[in-house]
């Protein structure tokens, strides 16, 4: 029961920062990739940050969901696809495209 109050807490804020980028988004002027940029704050590494979160935050409420509802066997789905050797290689991959980006964001600014 912890465990989903935090996953909706988090959903919060998820839905918090998507309704922010999406008024800031209506807000900007240009292409829709200049326009996702500047939603989120002028920064790539906040924008991939934001999309890394989203996925993962609905990851995680999805399996809440099912374990509130006793659906074991798609947790047990969830478990046998993404083990942790698959999750900390995806979290390895999204830290290194991060850095990227912020090395890149760096180095736009005059």
């Amino acid at each position: 029961m912890i465990s989903l109050a935090i996953t909706l807490v988090l959903a919060a804020f998820v839905g918090w920062f998507a309704w922010h980028t999406y008024k800031s988004y209506r807000a900007a002027t240009g292409t829709v990739w200049r326009r996702l940029y500047a939603a989120t704050m002028n920064s790539a590494t906040i924008f991939f940050a934001a999309v890394a979160s989203w996925v993962t935050a609905a990851f995680n409420f999805t399996l809440n969901i099912a374990d509130f509802f006793g659906a074991t066997e798609f947790r047990d789905f969830a478990t046998r696809t993404f083990s942790p050797d698959v999750a900390s290689d995806i979290l390895l991959g999204c830290m290194l495209i991060i850095v990227l980006a912020r090395l890149r964001t760096l180095k736009l600014t005059p």
